[in-house]
């Protein structure tokens, strides 16, 4: 028997294939389509065409492309224009469907990392923090750069707050105690009186007799 089998056969039936040959036994249903494997043969073998062909054939048995379809044998569809070639796909012609991570008419357009706050994406499924913002979904604030560690916080980028019993625009200077009339402090929330005043509040001057 001969090797030189130019098409594949592709069969919705119960049938005896040969190179050539082609045997009917009793099936349910008897369809048989011919699957051309390259695009001059669609034109020789005319049972190749059916109603899911998107082609036609000239006068000199060429192939022609239906509107929409492109291909040897004109089964790839052409995306809407301007379809981003690596983020969509369509299976029809003029549509453009996305691919996991990225959307937009185009899809062109990458999908963050879930629960990012204040940043965006250069790839699908990534937190690229704006300017100001840290963490792993940039939802941490970048404080003042020479704000105390410890003993500052900031809400906002750029700022320096200061935390309970320190002050300062760097949060390194520690605060009296509240009322603290007539005295300074080497601790937070102290009141270590000046010479001549008393108190727990350096609020009584001294009498010296």
């Amino acid at each position: 028997m001969s090797n030189n089998c130019y098409y594949q056969i592709i069969v919705v039936a119960t049938v005896g294939i040969g190179c050539g040959l082609l045997s009917w036994f009793p099936a349910p249903t008897d369809a048989v389509r011919y699957v051309p494997k390259w695009k001059k043969q669609a034109c020789e073998i005319p049972s190749s065409q059916n109603e899911y062909s998107h082609y036609v054939c000239d006068d000199n048995g060429d192939v022609k492309c239906l509107p929409g379809w492109t291909g040897d044998l004109c089964d790839v569809p052409i995306c809407k224009k301007g379809c981003d070639p690596l983020n969509g796909y369509c299976k029809r012609p003029g549509e453009c469907r996305c691919k996991l991570g990225f959307y937009g008419d185009n899809c062109n357009r990458c999908i963050p990392l879930p629960g990012c706050q204040h940043g965006g994406c250069q790839v699908s499924f990534e937190c690229v923090c704006h300017k100001g913002w840290d963490g792993i979904f940039c939802s941490e604030p970048m404080c003042r750069e020479d704000c105390h560690p410890s003993r500052g916080y900031c809400e906002k980028p750029g700022e320096c707050r200061c935390r309970l019993g320190w002050s300062g625009p760097t949060c390194r200077e520690c605060q009296v105690l509240p009322g603290c009339m007539h005295g300074t402090c080497s601790k937070p929330l102290e009141c270590k009186c000046l010479p001549g005043w008393t108190g727990i509040l350096c609020q009584t001057l001294c009498i010296i007799f």
